[in-house]
């Protein structure tokens, strides 16, 4: 038979344990018993640590705050297991706010899920809308928990989880909810304080081009929006492939960074899909802005026969055809004999410039002609 002492040292663990509960329901201020409980999960005895365990997992969100610093706890033990019960009660208290927001999408408040402002604001707040931004929360949890936390958390999320993505689905270890994952990656790097990485906005414009996000593309009109933030975000790394996804996919956004583009004189190979960027979302307030690269005549594409050049095209020619386009004129009046009309690029590239000096000359004497008419002398 043990000794006395021994036999009722389980007795004493145990009143230790339900006492904790206890002096809750009796008055002890919650703040303390999460902090009581927090330093439990480093007790030397183990059954002690899993009680303090299951008690934080049940508290929840009222502990959220506490764990949180917990996590960053000189204590290796306490600092590992308090970001366990930190990832589980993170995911079911945001599991619970989607479930809230589904109740009523239209009417619940701003605040109830990170980034629902924005998307409200960007995408839309119908019921039509609400699938994809659960979609979103439920395939991304980490980034947008991280989003709520602070820029720096949503940057090294972001950063983390792109390179992830990319991996997993170039080594075919994971190609699940590839349109939804996509969705929130796009949308959590439009956020305006985030700082893009070139690397990892690299990464971001292969995702689009998948075939999953491609093939769900056209008929989700949420989906569109939410591509369409991310290529009109301001100070891009990747103007000229955000053009051309932008023209690609049929996103009026892309709109944005052509006109940067245009404004800052892209490379030569760049600046013409730019100026036709604008051409097909752009209006008469862009005269301006195309009106600067007339005066620009570098050599895009020559074409010669018989050692003669016979047909030229230019950043002017370019910078023309999107005026007229902008401005709803014929451009069978402006000498372009070679000029087709192309449903992406609005005309074909290759089919932009003139047979001879002549023509170009008179073109460009004939636009300024029509700029100087006094009813269209005041446009933007």
């Amino acid at each position: 038979m043990p000794p006395p002492f021994v036999a009722f040292l389980p007795m004493c663990v145990a009143i230790v344990l339900t006492g904790t509960t206890a002096a809750s329901e009796s008055g002890a201020s919650e703040p303390a018993r999460i902090e009581t409980l927090i330093e439990q999960l480093g007790a030397p005895s183990y059954e002690r640590r899993v009680e303090a365990g299951k008690a934080l997992r049940a508290i929840g969100l009222p502990g959220l705050r506490a764990l949180r610093r917990a996590a960053r706890s000189d204590n290796l033990e306490v600092a590992e297991r308090v970001r366990r019960i930190l990832a589980d009660v993170e995911r079911i208290e945001q599991e619970r706010r989607v479930e809230e927001y589904l109740k009523d999408p239209v009417g619940a408040p701003d605040d109830l899920l990170p980034g629902l402002k924005r998307y409200r604001a960007a995408v839309g707040n119908g019921a039509e809308h609400a699938g994809l931004f659960v979609a979103m929360q439920r395939a991304e949890p980490t980034l947008f928990r991280a989003a709520e936390t602070s820029v720096e958390a949503l940057e090294a999320a972001y950063a983390g989880r792109c390179s992830e993505m990319f991996v997993e689905y170039n080594l075919l270890q994971s190609r699940r909810q590839i349109v939804e994952r996509t969705a929130a990656i796009l949308f959590c790097g439009a956020e305006p304080d985030l700082k893009d990485d070139a690397q990892v906005e690299q990464f971001v414009s292969q995702f689009v081009h998948w075939n999953e996000f491609r093939t769900a593309l056209p008929s989700n009109p949420a989906l569109k929006r939410v591509l369409g933030q991310w290529i009109a975000k301001d100070g891009t790394t990747l103007s000229h492939q955000k053009v051309m996804i932008g023209l690609n996919y049929d996103i009026p956004e892309c709109i944005h960074p052509a006109v940067a583009m245009c404004r800052a004189g892209a490379a030569l190979g760049m600046q013409q899909y730019a100026m036709l960027a604008v051409a097909r979302f752009g209006n008469v307030a862009h005269v301006p802005v195309l009106e600067t690269s007339l005066r620009n005549t570098a050599v895009i594409g020559p074409t010669a026969q018989n050692k003669k050049t016979t047909w030229e095209s230019r950043v002017q020619d370019f910078a023309l055809a999107a005026l007229i386009q902008v401005t709803g004129q014929d451009p069978k009046d402006y000498h372009f004999k070679r000029l087709e009309k192309n449903p992406q690029f609005v005309f074909s590239p290759n089919t932009i410039g003139f047979t001879s000096a002549d023509d170009r000359d008179a073109a460009l004497r004939k636009w300024r002609e029509w700029r100087a008419k006094p009813a269209v002398a005041e446009t933007p």
